[in-house]
């Protein structure tokens, strides 16, 4: 049945936005042949003010009198006034959306939370207030700068996710938070599923990432198990690198087709994936690896002996692939640092499909990188940028021949 005008008018009404226009119409209504502009402009202001608190999306007006300015006949809220100046019906004010913050005592908390002009849990609180009065519109402010620049720039207006799609989105008892540098994940525990909620910390203020997919968070590393064939525990950091004689920085050396560079290893700020990535080149644990065009199999074999290196748009150099294969079987969580810029050459990080997905992969910056920030666990700083130079302009992948390492350069 097909919707009447005098319908879809009163429908529209009932959206909390297009109901501050709405008011401002007897205020135009109102304006007579001695109206001034800045009393309208005053007007309006204070209308659209009390709309907005009404909404509790700001703060109402602080005064308490009715604006000198405003136009005869015009009342806050959208209603007229009579000769006595008493607002109609129609100008009855709405009581301010409610909304407080999510708490987050009941979760298992990991990590610490940085300083922020508003805490996780706030934003939390009021991306629910904008899920309930279902104005995705205004969405657009708490999203990550990445969520941003994957939607065409005719998609930024018209966020691609419905209202109901929001409110379920958000639903749920927070029941695990990790904080990661500039980076929070917060699990949610609705009724018939969990979701993982990614955040940003951007411009002082925590944003949500809003096409990020991640199922669920885990409290270490991923590992098949003796069950699959596979390592049931990871190197530790000594571990890997036992054996490795001589004194001063543990350095890895690329060997690769077109000349050698060596990057320096965080061994201390990283030591996690410092560890993965020292077990993987030096062969000491178990990793998935395929014989020529056969299956895979878990062997503990030096992992990126022989694999390729790609250029990525002639700034970044991309290796551990092996195979085809972009993993190894093993993932570890991301270790990011709050610190940490990618404002230099030469960074050296462990590449993933997403949060707590990096699983040997490894990517090298030819120049600076400052949108790895909070994304991507730095592992190293490499030297011999004239070396990196030559792969990234070669017209084909680059072999690597064998990654040695070494204390010392």
């Amino acid at each position: 049945m097909r919707r009447t005008s005098t319908e879809t008018s009163r429908d529209l009404r009932r959206r909390p936005l297009t109901r501050a226009v709405w008011a401002l119409l007897p205020l135009f209504a109102a304006c007579g042949p001695d109206t001034t502009l800045e009393s309208v402009a005053s007007s309006a202001t204070t209308l659209v003010q009390e709309q907005a608190a009404a909404l509790g999306l700001a703060e109402a007006p602080t005064s308490s009198e009715p604006s000198t300015e405003r136009v005869a006949g015009a009342a806050p809220g959208g209603g007229t006034t009579g000769n006595s100046g008493k607002k109609t019906s129609k100008g009855t004010a709405r009581s301010p959306m409610p909304w407080q913050p999510v708490p987050l005592t009941g979760a298992v908390v990991r990590g610490t939370e940085p300083a922020a002009a508003r805490s996780l849990s706030e934003t939390l609180g009021r991306l629910r207030q904008l899920a309930q009065v279902e104005e995705v519109r205004l969405l657009g402010g708490w999203l990550s700068d990445k969520t941003l620049s994957r939607l065409p720039e005719r998609d930024q207006a018209m966020l691609p996710i419905a209202p109901r799609r929001l409110q379920q989105a958000l639903q749920g008892e927070v029941v695990a938070v990790r904080f990661e540098g500039g980076r929070a994940l917060v699990e949610l525990a609705a009724p018939r599923r969990r979701r993982v909620l990614v955040f940003y910390l951007e411009r002082n203020q925590w944003r949500w990432d809003l096409l990020a997919e991640v199922s669920a968070l885990t409290s270490g590393p991923t590992l098949p198990g003796v069950a699959q064939g596979g390592p049931e525990t990871l190197p530790t950091l000594r571990e890997a690198v036992e054996g490795i004689r001589g004194v001063g920085p543990l350095v890895a050396a690329f060997e690769t087709s077109l000349g050698t560079f060596r990057c320096e290893l965080a061994e201390v700020q990283s030591r996690a994936s410092v560890a993965l990535f020292a077990s993987l080149a030096r062969g000491r644990v178990k990793s998935l690896v395929s014989d020529g065009d056969g299956p895979r199999s878990w062997q503990a074999v030096p992992y990126y002996d022989g694999t390729l290196l790609q250029t990525q748009e002639g700034e970044v150099i991309a290796g551990g692939s092996r195979g085809g294969h972009g993993e190894s079987g093993l993932r570890i969580d991301d270790e990011l640092r709050l610190d940490e810029t990618f404002r230099d050459r030469g960074a050296l990080v462990l590449d993933h499909d997403g949060p707590g997905t990096a699983s040997g992969r490894f990517r090298v910056a030819i120049r600076a990188q400052p949108e790895w920030r909070d994304r991507y666990a730095r592992i190293g700083t490499c030297r011999d940028l004239d070396v990196l130079t030559r792969i990234a302009r070669a017209s084909t992948a680059t072999r690597l021949v064998t990654v040695e390492l070494q204390r010392g350069y």
